[in-house]
């Protein structure tokens, strides 16, 4: 009699699966203000473009990635976002191609590239599903990057993807455990819309299935304390109630309630929300897995 084990059973979990299921049930249920939904907006870009230019965890990414890099490389930035690493990398980089969705966030970084005199940046303007690296990229790119920006539907295919415009290294940053959009999103989303929050899928499954690739990266585990700063109560709830869908009153009543007890106000005014956030970043060598 042949016995079946929860081993074998982990054995034939085809991971790449298990991301898109969970990515697709993700969308369907809808997410609470997930990407690049929450950016389509140029203002909410350029609340995202200030907080994140203020940031130490900005600063750290971007020497993180200058590791990587000389005055030669050529950069490919998934996700660029309103150029959050591009714009300031541009300055040290032979050259960016810079691949968002987002219709607020591309408005911000083509601003940015014409008020800075940046034209190294080339701004693709889709999600990296949809790029046609025959149509839309100038391969190779010695660095490729995806900042906090994995959220492809069918993620080995993204890999692959990655891995044949790159010739160098291959950088990822992203969420491991709850972040702080799906702790907000845990208790708001079903109040809002009558629907449980399903979170995107995060890094225990991107290693697997990078394993299943044969590729073996090197992680780091990364913690950091998240800070979103707005003018006022008022900015901080308009703000909350385009990410989460919401335009009636009750709904805004709802809002204020769950944002007044998480809020910090500062003496100025301003209001502060803090999060702890877990991530990993991983990284290797495309030379030394060919797939």
């Amino acid at each position: 009699m042949s016995h079946v084990t929860a081993l074998d059973t982990l054995d034939e979990i085809d991971w790449n699966q298990v991301w898109m299921a969970r990515q697709q049930r993700s969308r369907e249920a809808g997410r609470g203000g997930g990407c690049p939904s929450a950016w389509q907006t140029k203002r909410a870009a350029l609340r995202y473009w200030q907080n994140v230019r203020e940031s130490p965890r900005t600063r750290e990414r971007i020497e993180d990635v200058l590791s990587f890099c000389d005055a030669g490389t050529r950069l490919l930035d998934i996700g660029a976002g309103p150029g959050t690493l591009a714009v300031p990398l541009a300055a040290h980089l032979r050259h960016i191609t810079a691949v968002e969705p987002a219709d607020g966030m591309v408005e911000v970084l083509r601003e940015q590239c014409i008020e800075r005199g940046i034209d190294t940046i080339a701004i693709v303007h889709k999600s990296w599903d949809d790029v046609d690296p025959d149509l839309d990229l100038q391969p190779p790119y010695n660095l490729t990057v995806a900042s906090y920006s994995i959220g492809m539907f069918d993620l080995r295919a993204s890999i692959q993807k990655m891995m044949a415009v790159t010739s160098d290294v291959i950088l990822l940053y992203w969420h491991i455990g709850d972040q702080p959009v799906d702790r907000e999103a845990r208790e708001l989303w079903p109040l809002l819309h009558g629907k449980q929050h399903y979170p995107i899928p995060k890094s225990d499954i991107l290693f697997q299935v990078l394993c299943q690739m044969g590729i073996y990266p090197h992680v780091t585990p990364l913690r950091a304390v998240r800070e979103q700063h707005f003018d006022s109560f008022a900015a901080l709830l308009d703000e909350y109630a385009e990410r989460y869908e919401v335009t009636s009153e009750s709904g805004r009543r709802l809002l204020t309630e769950y944002l007044s007890a998480r809020c910090a106000i500062e003496a100025d005014g301003r209001c502060v929300m803090r999060d702890l956030h877990h991530s990993l970043k991983l990284w290797w060598r495309v030379k030394e897995y060919p797939c």
